[in-house]
């Protein structure tokens, strides 16, 4: 067994380059439904509080409706004495929420 073939397109893409939001409205839009009552999720994995809170703001600004933190990636969060620890994520977890309020 190969791969399978790729499954063909429902609708249209969108413009190459245009926003995410701007593809998932039109993706909506081609499906006959109503960008607005589509929820828009972007996952947040930059390395500082600071870009992780300008990653933020450009999904808001790209039409997401939610957003999650992924700190697995942070190697600032897996190393010295007290290693890959949970207490350090939520720490950051938190801090970014509270930076957002």
């Amino acid at each position: 067994g190969g791969r399978r073939p790729p499954a063909p397109r429902r609708h249209p893409p969108a413009p190459r380059g245009a926003p995410r939001g701007a593809r998932a409205a039109a993706a909506a839009r081609a499906a006959g439904r109503d960008p607005a009552a589509i929820n828009l999720l972007l996952r947040v994995r930059a390395q500082s509080l600071d870009e992780q809170l300008l990653q933020a703001r450009r999904y808001r600004e790209a039409g997401a409706t939610h957003c999650s933190i992924d700190t697995q990636g942070d190697a600032s969060y897996d190393s010295g004495e007290a290693g890959r620890s949970p207490a350090r994520h939520i720490e950051a977890i938190r801090a970014f929420r509270e930076a957002l309020e």
